[in-house]
């Protein structure tokens, strides 16, 4: 593999840093920001770092702004550590600012609380919200993006790694098979199939006024079938009618988010999509096709270059 690392010091200007002792790219659909952690030969004197961008084979597979840099002499010589963010981290770091908006669009969505911090522009349909859309204090920018994306267009969002928003209900991924039994097919070093019943949610209950009593209730027929027992209650007296049934939903559907996955650990590959598509086959652990991508992390140790990957059935991911 060929790695190509840019930097950009404060004072604007670009450098090529060598290649590094270790490396790990994670992302993960639980958060819009990848993150990256790099050690590398400490060459020349460094100033301050403002951002970072890896190439792997010609491939992007990081483009973010510097977090911390540490420079320190040790018994291998002077080496420097660079923890870096992608640029969509400023969404969560900044506050959005309280607002009402009349039947928002997703690119209006998108010019009030993503285009001035570098966001390129989104993909998707420019979908509109048929009521009011409230942004209250104390929310991230990337929470407002996120709440329209998925309580107006029922989508999960994204930031790509060449720094769009992707709202797009469709979007065209890579398939991956894992296995070790046939040709052909991505080899795997390790491999664990977890089933967590602990989180998952049975009922949501819920009332609509303040006085009155939880008589409705909501179940999650996957939990039963499972016979899960956990019921959670909700309030919706102060909430918006209009986004009474996505808020019930969306609690049983968080619930199930981490209640089936599949790691597995694959070397010499680099796999840096999130949502791609995977079927994984195993003669003891199982076969399990329709999976797709939650998460990963590109790594470089001096023993060796591997992908880990995490896969859940994207059920456990859709949107309601």
């Amino acid at each position: 593999m060929k790695f190509l690392i840019n930097a950009t010091d404060v004072n604007g200007n670009s450098i090529l840093l060598p290649t590094p002792v270790s490396m790990e790219v994670y992302a993960s659909l639980d958060t819009p920001s990848n993150a990256l952690v790099l050690t590398l030969p400490c060459l020349n004197p460094t100033a301050e770092l403002t951002h970072i961008d890896v190439r792997v084979d010609g491939k992007l597979v990081f483009s973010g702004i510097v977090d911390e840099q540490t420079a320190a002499y040790c018994s291998k010589g002077c080496i420097l550590k660079i923890n870096a963010r992608s640029h969509s981290a400023l969404l969560i770091d900044n506050e959005a600012i309280p607002a009402t908006y009349h039947t928002p669009s997703l690119a209006d969505i998108f010019s009030k609380h993503a285009k001035s911090y570098g966001i390129k522009g989104f993909l998707g349909d420019n979908g509109v919200c048929d009521c009011d859309f409230t942004v209250k204090k104390g929310v991230s920018e990337w929470e407002v993006i996120e709440n329209f994306c998925r309580s107006v267009l029922k989508v999960n969002p994204l930031i790509t790694n060449d720094g769009f928003l992707d709202a797009r209900v469709n979007r065209k991924s890579v398939h991956y098979t894992f296995s070790n039994n046939r040709n052909g097919d991505l080899k795997f070093t390790s491999a664990k199939v977890k089933r967590q019943r602990y989180g998952t949610l049975s009922q949501v209950a819920y009332k609509l006024a303040t006085h009155s009593d939880y008589i409705y209730a909501c179940p999650n027929d996957d939990a039963v079938e499972r016979k899960i027992i956990r019921r959670r209650l909700l309030n919706l007296s102060s909430n918006a009618p209009e986004f009474n049934e996505y808020r019930i939903k969306s609690t049983i559907q968080k619930s199930k988010a981490d209640s089936f996955e599949i790691t597995i650990e694959v070397p010499n590959v680099c796999i840096t999509e999130l949502y791609s598509t995977a079927d994984f086959s195993d003669a003891l652990l199982g076969e399990f096709t329709g999976l797709c991508i939650k998460e990963y992390a590109f790594i470089i140790k001096p023993s060796g270059v591997f992908s880990r990957i995490t896969l859940c059935p994207p059920e456990n991911l859709k949107v309601l």
